[in-house]
């Protein structure tokens, strides 16, 4: 599966803030036919977000389905299985909303619509396979997973055309709200967008981000007072998008300023994204580098104006509309792949931690799997880390005897918890994990030679505890990275674009190049390693490194006969 690489973070929240916000002048169209047109009837009434992608008149402009074609390839088959809707050419379009949850912050529901019907047996054959519970809202059913996690994955068919995806929690509340009549945040109505925009969007930015900006974006509080920013964008020869924002407790002249420096801020970070190591020498990203250069070039000439009411600004980027198009799918990817590595991350911190208060807690070493009397592997490791994740339920649910697939503990892969699904990564196997870790001679992981933390030679900062790398596995299956000190380790590659996340023996977390040095690797899983700075440089290239010491796939080679 295909995943493109991060932006900084500084571009990430500029970008969000204009893709969740943009309007277009408005046409003769009539209000409410915008408001169907981009699925207003799904936008509860409090929503602080609202986002509409019509994507069959995005693949209607002129040569954009061919030119899709690769993308869809590599893209469609996971996004098909995971959102029941068969072909690409059969989406109408995706909303997106933000469901208010009262004090608690707000969580996203996505709605996809077809043309022709989502496919509802397929979906049902999934419900029952997941062992999704049935819940009645508001006369729509709702099924999400029988577990104690508010924020699991849930789905509710709205119709027979429309399915809806979020969070149990969100999705609930979004099934029970009162919907938009086609008006937001109290001034914000329909008859503001361009009825032959295709995306179009809108927010109020006190309520998506309450309190202070971050660091460093002071200078744009008075566009974070605004009522609400609108984003509309047009594909008809290159793109033409316009921002507006409705002055709210700042004034005209403090909002237009604001929002040049907000532009200046975006061409800024536009700039140092393209400076990014590898940036240019990715063929996928192609189309969207000849795009930026034109929009950096616009953002340095754009200027906002109006009146203490609203102000707005004007963008055109001259270019061919499939260029256009392909430059929008590859943005959204990397914007995507930056949020989502960073959660990636922070699951595997998660993860290191409830493995060392494991080892403090019970003083007994790591451990990949939990054995039977005979040494047999039964279920991974990461079935043994439940209890320290807050997961105490599920795992008195298994039966720790009996191996994963057994008649009782193969019922339990459905009730995976999120932290083992990779942020943003799409699979249709919703049981498998792309977490491991090494287990073999000399790893953290011996399974004869068994550690703790206390007692790593190398050093715990020197020491490979965890990684998110490697062909997916289902999560209770005790299924790792082999290492064999005869044998030349695999070439693992991750689920993102960027390189591989891992965390060290220490806690730390951090990211390797999928051009990582294989004798680093090998030294980093080394817990008798005595290379310094091996984990540290693994991203250097090593005069020393066999070409083609590790396989091109991902698949860890046979298990040796003491590992069966």
């Amino acid at each position: 599966m295909r995943n493109l690489g991060a932006f900084p973070r500084g571009v990430v929240f500029v970008a969000r803030l204009i893709m969740l916000g943009i309007p277009a002048q408005a046409f003769a169209a009539e209000p409410e036919d915008a408001a169907k047109r981009f699925g207003a009837e799904f936008v509860p009434a409090e929503s602080p977000v609202f986002l509409s992608i019509r994507v069959d008149d995005l693949l209607d402009r002129p040569g954009v389905a061919d030119g899709l074609k690769k993308l869809a390839a590599d893209l469609e088959p996971a996004l098909a299985g995971a959102y029941f809707f068969e072909k690409l050419s059969n989406v109408e379009r995706i909303v997106v909303t933000l469901v208010p949850l009262g004090d608690k912050p707000p969580v996203p529901v996505m709605i996809l619509t077809t043309k022709n019907g989502f496919e509802r047996e397929r979906f049902m054959k999934m419900v029952k396979e997941m062992q999704l519970k049935e819940s009645s809202v508001d006369k729509l059913i709702v099924y999400a997973p029988e577990t104690r996690d508010s924020h699991a994955e849930a789905f509710c068919p709205i119709d027979d055309k429309s399915l809806a995806f979020g969070s149990a929690i969100g999705l609930v509340q979004f099934v029970s709200s009162k919907k938009s009549n086609g008006t937001l945040f109290g001034s914000f109505t329909f008859k503001d967008l361009n009825a032959k925009a295709q995306i179009v969007a809108a927010i109020d930015p006190e309520r998506v981000m309450p309190g202070a900006l971050p660091h460093g974006y002071e200078t744009l509080e008075s566009l974070h007072l605004s009522q609400w920013i609108s984003f509309q964008l047009r594909v008809d020869g290159g793109l033409d998008l316009q921002l507006k924002a409705r002055c709210g407790k700042a004034n005209g002249a403090q909002t237009l300023a604001a929002g040049d420096v907000g532009l200046k801020m975006l061409a800024e970070a536009l700039v140092l994204a393209m400076q990014e190591k590898g940036f240019h020498d990715d063929p996928d990203n192609g189309n969207l580098i000849k795009v930026l250069e034109i929009v950096v070039d616009s953002l340095k000439r754009a200027k906002f104006e109006g009146d203490d009411k609203s102000v707005k600004t004007h963008l055109e980027v001259k270019a061919d509309d499939k260029v256009a198009v392909l430059a929008l799918a590859e943005g959204a990817l990397q914007i995507r792949d930056a949020h989502a590595s960073n959660t990636a991350r922070t699951n595997l911190r998660r993860m290191g931690i409830a493995m060392a208060n494991r080892d403090s807690l019970t003083g007994k070493p790591l451990q990949a799997a939990i054995y039977s009397k005979d040494g047999k592997p039964l279920l991974s490791w990461r079935v043994l880390l439940l209890p320290y994740l807050e997961q105490d339920t599920l795992y008195d649910e298994f039966k720790l005897d009996e191996p994963w697939d057994s008649e009782h503990n193969k019922k339990l892969l459905a009730k995976m918890p999120k932290i083992y699904a990779s942020p943003g990564v799409i699979m249709k196997d919703r049981t498998s994990t792309y977490y491991k870790v090494f287990v073999g001679k000399g790893t953290i992981f011996d399974p004869k030679n068994p550690t703790t933390f206390a007692k790593i030679p190398a050093g715990n900062a020197n020491t490979i505890l965890l990684i998110e790398g490697g062909d997916p596995v289902p999560w209770t299956k005790p299924d790792d990275i082999m290492v064999d000190p005869d044998k030349p380790l695999p070439r693992i590659t991750g689920p993102y674009k960027r390189g591989l996340n891992y965390v060290a023996a220490d806690v730390s977390v951090h990211v390797m190049s999928k051009n990582y040095s294989q004798k680093k690797l090998r030294l980093a899983i080394d817990i008798n390693n005595t290379t310094p700075k091996a984990l540290q440089t693994i991203d250097e290239p090593d005069p020393d490194d066999a070409k083609g010491s590790g396989s091109s796939d991902t698949k860890p080679p046979e298990k040796s006969s003491d590992q069966k």
